[in-house]
């Protein structure tokens, strides 16, 4: 049906002959681990393989899957609902508060469609790792696509760890936020190749809060682009979207920060920060911050800054010995380290901090 239909919309980025690989090839080769399974059964948590439904789970599954993201949203949703190779479902019950995170792997050998769908039910508190990892060999394609709905008075906690080594890659993640819950979604980038992003939030419920941060890198000939969105649908909501990359080499990062205020939306709040590093003369970059606004009683505001490395800073690190690799490496830990400590959980934070520090230590 969507063989020949639309793509995905991301602006300055020119993806129409990326290979995303080809949709109808079964895969058994990715494996989606969640390493605490055990404990989080005995605690009520429903965790469900997409691709071997009991037939108990049918009716809970269909209650949420395809609900916020429709599957004729574009071509790769499209594909990506008639022919994932792998999936998971997962259902938190009402009033559950979860100390430890879930913790999920998702390890790519082959091409991979992946489909996510998750409820977190109302008064639930739950935080979630989720790690996309792959050295997949002959340049195979991936498709992920997630939606989570978050009931009210939920408070969800994701962190979204990106490490796909040569797939290009498209995401494509949704969360819908009920009435007075509060999500904060943090979205680390580092893929070794070109990868498409888009990251969005819906405000749909009074007082509901999202808070997006996304970190990215890019080098050599890469291209990263990302729509960073937040819709503030109903009254009193508010929407942060925070974006940080690092350009190397001849690479390319476009950031998207899209806040939208729908009419009746009084009280609302939509903020955004979105800013580029580059650190060669022929990187490039985009920082495109984008304010829909469709009601007169809300607060909004955005900053966007595209800048080269200051030579000063430069020439004070390397007169006091250090190589230019080494006073390029902290600067632009200098520079994304604020972003990162805004993340309340010292794991998360010191998790990043090691991933940050591997992919420099490979690429500068």
């Amino acid at each position: 049906m969507f063989k020949n239909g639309r793509l995905p919309d991301i602006e300055k980025v020119n993806f129409k002959y990326w290979n995303f690989g080809n949709p109808v090839q079964e895969s058994i080769a990715n494996h989606i681990i969640v390493k605490n399974q055990k404990q989080l059964v005995d605690k009520g948590i429903k965790i469900v393989d997409l691709k071997n439904i009991k037939t108990e789970c049918f009716a809970l599954i269909n209650k949420f899957k395809g609900k916020i993201i429709s599957k004729d949203e574009n071509q790769f949703v499209a594909d990506n609902e008639n022919a994932f190779n792998c999936g998971l479902f997962i259902y938190v019950p009402q009033n559950l508060l979860l100390t430890d995170p879930i913790e999920i792997e998702i390890k790519q050998e082959d091409q991979l469609d992946c489909r996510i769908v998750m409820c977190m039910d109302s008064g639930s508190s739950v935080s979630m790792i989720q790690t996309f990892n792959g050295e997949t060999v002959g340049k195979k394609g991936a498709k992920i696509i997630e939606e989570v709905n978050v009931k009210c008075d939920a408070q969800f906690k994701l962190n979204t760890i990106q490490h796909l080594s040569n797939s290009t890659t498209y995401f494509k993640q949704r969360i819908k936020v009920e009435q007075n819950a509060n999500v904060m979604w943090n979205v680390e980038a580092f893929n070794l190749t070109n990868s498409l992003n888009e990251c969005e939030i819906i405000l749909d419920g009074t007082g509901a809060q999202g808070d997006l941060k996304i970190i990215s890198l890019a080098n050599n000939k890469q291209v990263q682009g990302f729509n960073a969105k937040i819709i503030n649908r109903k009254l009193k909501t508010i929407a942060k979207i925070l974006q940080r990359g690092i350009v190397m080499d001849q690479a390319r990062i476009v950031f998207n920060g899209i806040g939208k205020i729908e009419n009746g939306a009084h009280g609302a709040n939509s903020q955004q920060e979105n800013r580029l590093l580059m650190l060669s003369e022929k990187a490039k970059g985009d920082a495109n911050p984008i304010l829909l606004i469709d009601d007169n009683d809300v607060q909004a505001g955005h900053a966007a800054s595209i800048g080269k490395v200051d030579l000063k800073k430069m020439y004070y690190l390397m007169s006091r010995g250090l190589s230019k690799k080494v006073a390029e490496k902290l600067l632009v830990k200098a520079f994304l380290m604020p972003t990162i400590d805004q993340i309340p959980e010292k794991d998360i934070q010191m998790l990043l901090k090691k991933q940050l520090e591997r992919r420099l230590e490979n690429e500068l």
